[in-house]
């Protein structure tokens, strides 16, 4: 009989087993977690409503240092492969403008289908097992070696446990979420392997900004487009809604932006971001109604400006421009009004840093993925697999890292 030790019970380590399970009947099944559940990370994507997958489905979802051959693995699992899987798990799903959750909007549901699954399937968890080492032998077996905790007469002891496996499947995730028991021990495995790397950062977060403005605008929740720019060459943006932090910014466009500013700070760049926080109107259109306004009412810049912008960011980009709220806006030269509009238009900000590990969603880098063949099987270790957040591949929001967890864990389980 096969024996398949899985190190990590998380999206992509339960597919991967289940996968496996269903291919081949005869084969045993160990999944090796370090934590007291499995699926923790499940739990909370999605603010615990877990958004599974999405209809729309491109290598442009999807970022790598080695990307070329992603299109290739996203038609071996589509977006229906993996709602009819969790279809014959017994558990429903519903398409939210083409964001895939279950039906019961629970995160718990997924979790608990996949579990109950492999227990169906007799796949067994080891819980509280931190694996230690994974050595290829020569015998095309492998020697896995983890510190098991256990409990004896009331106290929480170590144990070691050697696993012989025929073959291997690290699944043990990334940084991110550190809090939920993310530590990076799958990396320290794969260098310990010699498969080549890319620094891991994190993705998906906030980016903390040099300016101390932004106090004033905290709790701000606006459409803007953001722009992020590494030595002043502009690399990606988008659009959406923007939130303002005491620390700087946060939202769905600014972490779709933010492993760009991880990389192009940790390589020593320069990095900023152009904020555009009325993006459905011109510099002239927002200075036309300035002027308008200002005739209408003869009011101060600070209550024009309240009936265009949200309030507390009227107070950031006042204190930014440096004008007084209580000035009249008749009495404001041409230069100040030129001022305030290309600062609520073209919001220049430098970044210092992004929110680290334990507030990142995902992370970026990992095992290059020319390390491994189509079917995520290491090259030059035959019986030793990578898949889901371990490999340099991290997505968009929007389903986009669940689905790329499926997908590596269905194609390497089957292969196994």
């Amino acid at each position: 009989m096969t024996r398949l030790i899985i190190v990590g019970a998380g999206a992509s380590g339960m597919m991967a087993a289940i996968s496996a399970a269903k291919a081949n009947k005869d084969i045993d099944i160990i999944i090796l977690e370090h934590g007291a559940k499995p699926g923790r990370k499940i739990l909370a994507t999605g603010n615990g409503r877990c958004n599974l997958t999405n209809e729309k489905l491109d290598s442009e979802c999807f970022r790598s240092h080695d990307g070329a051959g992603i299109e290739g693995w996203l038609k071996m699992c589509q977006t229906k492969d993996v709602i009819d899987m969790f279809y014959e798990m017994g558990m429903l799903t519903y398409d939210k403008g083409g964001y895939i959750y279950p039906y019961s909007r629970q995160a718990s549901t997924v979790n608990d289908t996949l579990i109950k699954q492999c227990e169906r399937l007799g796949i067994k968890f080891v819980l509280d097992a931190h694996v230690l080492e994974v050595e290829p032998g020569d015998d095309k077996t492998f020697k896995v070696l983890a510190s098991i905790g256990y409990e004896e007469d009331g106290v929480r002891k170590k144990k070691r446990e050697c696993y012989i496996a025929d073959k291997v499947i690290l699944a043990c995730g990334g940084k991110a979420y550190s809090s939920l028991g993310s530590d990076g021990s799958g990396y320290k495995i794969a260098k310990s392997l010699g498969l080549k790397m890319i620094p891991s950062v994190p993705a998906l977060t906030g980016l903390k900004c040099r300016e101390n403005v932004y106090k004033l605008g905290a709790g701000v929740r606006t459409n803007a487009k953001i722009s992020l720019y590494v030595d002043h060459e502009m690399v990606c943006e988008d659009e959406g809604e923007l939130q303002l932090t005491e620390y700087g910014i946060s939202g769905i466009p600014v972490f779709q932006v933010s492993r760009f500013a991880s990389y192009g700070l940790l390589d020593g760049c320069k990095v900023h971001v152009n904020i555009d926080f009325a993006p459905e109107y011109t510099k002239e259109e927002l200075k036309d109604n300035i002027y308008k306004f200002s005739k209408i009412s003869d009011d101060t810049i600070g209550n024009i400006l309240d009936g265009m912008i949200n309030c507390k960011l009227k107070d950031m980009v006042l204190a930014y421009c440096r004008i007084e709220g209580n000035v009249k806006a008749s009495d404001l030269s041409f230069d100040e009004i030129e001022k305030i509009v290309a600062c609520i238009k073209n919001y220049y900000s430098v970044v210092i840093e992004t929110n680290d590990f334990s507030q990142a969603q995902v992370c970026a880098g990992g095992v290059r993925l020319s390390e491994v063949n189509g079917n995520f099987e290491v090259i030059k270790l035959p019986g030793l697999y990578i898949v889901g957040e371990l490999l340099d591949v991290d997505g968009i929001c929007g389903g986009y890292n669940l689905h790329w967890a499926w997908l590596t864990g269905i194609i390497a389980g089957r292969d196994v």
